[in-house]
């Protein structure tokens, strides 16, 4: 397991044997948290790319790997009713779609101990509201709040790893690039781990990356919906985009593909498109 841990060509976050040794070390028995968006800084989910799924599998290898109690995922609708972008009408009917989506994922693939949570709930959580009160003030306010969950997530349910994605392997300190947030949540959780997935990505020569888990209208890219034809996608995809964007989604899939393959079970006599309608299938039943 060490080995395919080291080995998962979904991380950006590359490890030596002897660093990630020493992590599951410091982290046997702690927890593991990614959070989830429902809109970019401009426009709301309108579906939930297959990408997503590196999400799961990834924190279920790691779960395995650190006998992890618990995966805590964060939908994080608070920040898109604070961005005051749409009506709340419309970001609720997004997030119960997401969270829906998401229950079926843990479902479907025996995802034990895999905790989805609201942010808006956090609101009314005391202990996150005394944090937040006792920390100083912040140009950010959404920072701030990243901050807060961060301490308290730590403190009241033992998580030691914070799993997150980034565009490349550019260490940026500003914008909207995780890891600019997790520096300064580094700052004051010291202990916790920062994981990055590589980004999601589509058909698209303009946007090839892209969120893992945010699909906006008109996405050139493989989604988690029923009725999703994957041959007929991967054929317009194929006669219709740049053949080495192609050739990089096309990667990053099988990428996902080999991963679920590996913590669930080899599918046998299945072609790439086959294993990829199978998995999808299986997620949105």
């Amino acid at each position: 397991m060490q080995k395919q841990l080291v080995n998962n060509p979904l991380l950006l976050t590359r490890f030596k044997d002897q660093e990630l040794q020493k992590m599951i070390q410091s982290c046997a028995g702690k927890n593991i948290f990614f959070g989830a968006g429902v809109m970019t800084q401009s426009q709301l989910s309108q579906e939930i790319p297959f990408d997503i799924l590196a999400f799961f599998f990834t924190a279920k290898q790691l779960k395995r790997k650190l006998e992890s109690k618990k995966v805590i995922i964060f939908v994080a609708d608070q920040h898109a009713l604070t961005n005051n972008l749409f009506p709340q009408k419309q970001i609720e009917k997004t997030t119960k779609f997401t969270i829906s989506l998401f229950q079926k994922i843990i479902k479907n693939f025996s995802l034990d101990n895999f905790e989805i949570v609201r942010t808006t709930q956090l609101n009314e959580v005391q202990n996150i509201r005394d944090i937040f009160a006792k920390l100083p003030d912040f140009e950010n306010q959404y920072l701030k709040h990243e901050v807060a969950d961060s301490i308290w997530l730590q403190k009241f349910h033992q998580v030691e790893i914070k799993l997150g994605w980034s565009m490349s392997k550019t260490q940026r300190v500003k914008g909207h690039d995780e890891r600019f947030f997790d520096q300064t949540i580094k700052k004051f959780c010291p202990t916790m781990n920062f994981i990055h997935l590589k980004p999601g990505r589509t058909f698209d020569k303009l946007r090839p990356r892209v969120s893992p888990y945010i699909s906006v209208a008109d996405e050139a890219r493989v989604l988690l919906k029923k009725g999703e034809n994957v041959s007929k996608k991967l054929e317009l995809a194929k006669n219709n985009c740049h053949p080495e964007v192609f050739k990089a989604t096309q990667r990053h899939l099988s990428h996902i593909i080999r991963l679920q393959e590996q913590l669930f079970g080899p599918l046998k006599l299945m072609s790439f498109e086959e294993k990829l309608q199978t998995i999808l299938n299986k997620a949105v039943l």
